[in-house]
């Protein structure tokens, strides 16, 4: 269980790092770009010392094009943060999730169970709930917040459901997981930098932090991944997706002052629920 912790630290530690980032004034493009440079790097690494396997026409192709969604979801990130807080941000972002599901109905034919069913319709509620709440402290109102966290939930959907297209077309294993992560930072990566080198170039702070937010990253997919290896899915998906919105909504009431009442806790919870109930398997 000690990787399902790692996990579920790391990815908490990602969306504080980057509100640390926010307060202290950094340019948060050059934050992004480090970040997935870091993410990048990392993967490129530890695919070489998995001895070099085929990476495949797949991965290349729909892990870059799912690398540009996932740099357009951290520049949605940054708004959405300062409106809404990062617990709230997070758990619409884990709540992406949904759109694989969905997908996977109408697309493959995948009847759900009884109890994925029910999550899938408390995600439907816990979204609305989450997105007209908010835990940011002192949080004017944002006049597109909606629109922003809607865009976030459907971006964050696709490169689920890119990874879920994959995974179908792949051999199955942790290598064609790999192989997927290393085009989608290098693309995020490809396409932050290029609207970074349009500014100012990247301070100490906005280097520290983009280094920090690479390094959770790639902690928290390597611990994702090896927690896949050692216990069954069962187990990690459920953990790891509704132990994420706990804990980044608990650090966040410590660290940043974030309180959550009516829909925005009403949201959370319904949120952790739905997660469980849609990562459970059939009987």
């Amino acid at each position: 269980m000690i990787w399902v912790l790692l996990c579920v630290l790391a990815g908490t530690a990602f969306g504080h790092i980057m509100r640390s980032a926010q307060l202290r004034q950094c340019a948060m493009s050059w934050v992004g770009a480090w970040n997935y440079l870091v993410a990048a790097g990392s993967c490129w690494l530890w695919w070489a010392l998995q001895s070099g396997r085929h990476l495949g026409w797949e991965a290349a192709i729909l892990g870059s094009l799912s690398g540009f969604a996932l740099v357009t979801a951290y520049f949605l990130m940054n708004p959405a943060i300062r409106a809404a807080g990062v617990g709230v941000t997070q758990s619409i972002q884990w709540l992406g999730i949904s759109l694989p599901i969905a997908a996977s109905i109408l697309i493959w034919r995948e009847i759900p169970t009884a109890v994925q069913a029910l999550g899938l319709l408390l995600a439907l509620i816990a979204l609305p709930l989450l997105a007209c709440g908010h835990g940011a402290p002192g949080a004017s109102k944002h006049r597109w917040k909606l629109l922003i966290l809607a865009g976030l939930f459907l971006l964050e959907g696709l490169v689920s459901l890119a990874m879920k297209f994959y995974s179908r077309q792949a051999a199955p294993g942790s290598e064609s997981t790999l192989a997927f992560l290393c085009f989608l930072f290098s693309g995020a990566a490809a396409g932050n930098v290029l609207i970074a080198a349009r500014q100012a170039r990247a301070g100490l702070r906005d280097i520290t932090h983009g280094v920090s937010m690479g390094i959770s990253n790639v902690l928290c997919n390597f611990a994702f991944l090896q927690a896949l290896a050692l216990l069954p899915g069962t187990i990690v998906f459920p953990t790891i997706s509704a132990g994420s919105i706990v804990m980044t909504a608990t650090v966040g009431a410590l660290l940043w002052r974030e309180r959550y009442y009516g829909r925005s806790l009403a949201g959370l919870i319904l949120a952790a629920i739905a997660l469980i109930l849609i990562n459970l398997p059939p009987l």
